[in-house]
């Protein structure tokens, strides 16, 4: 019987698995550093995009 060969979604897949049972320190840091980058976008995008200051436009109508 002729065996396919695996898919590469596949062997990724059997590869980042592998990595993280190994290494779980490593992927418990990666996924701290997730977070934080992601809070810190978002506290960016507030900060500095005026999205938090007052809508004149609506003030301005009554």
């Amino acid at each position: 019987m002729i065996r396919k060969p695996a898919h590469p979604i596949v062997q990724a897949r059997q590869i980042v698995e592998g990595f993280a049972n190994a290494h779980p320190l490593i992927v418990a840091l990666g996924a701290g550093a997730f977070v934080a980058a992601g809070t810190l976008l978002i506290v960016w995008l507030l900060v500095f995009s005026g999205l938090t200051a007052p809508v004149q436009f609506v003030y301005d109508n009554f």
